[in-house]
């Protein structure tokens, strides 16, 4: 399964998925995994941190086959 993004990973755009799922998780420092949310097609991933300036708050990582397109932070600010 791809990872898309991690916790604390800068992020350079806002992606939204197209086509399968995406797992969206913390891992606690002992190693064990919370799921927060499961995105399905029309959903966006990592949008907070590209408005906020922060870092991922989250990891996100593909159920089996996924499509994702992205919008890089400049165009989707401007």
């Amino acid at each position: 399964m791809r990872l898309f993004y991690w916790k604390g990973s800068p992020r350079t755009r806002c992606s939204f998925v197209a086509d399968g799922v995406v797992k969206i998780f913390k891992t606690s420092a002992q190693g064990k995994e919370q799921i927060l949310s499961i995105a399905h097609p029309g959903e966006a991933l990592n949008d907070i941190p590209i408005f906020d300036g922060g870092a991922n708050p989250v990891s996100a990582q593909a159920f089996g086959p996924v499509t994702t397109y992205g919008i890089k932070k400049e165009r989707l600010l401007s």
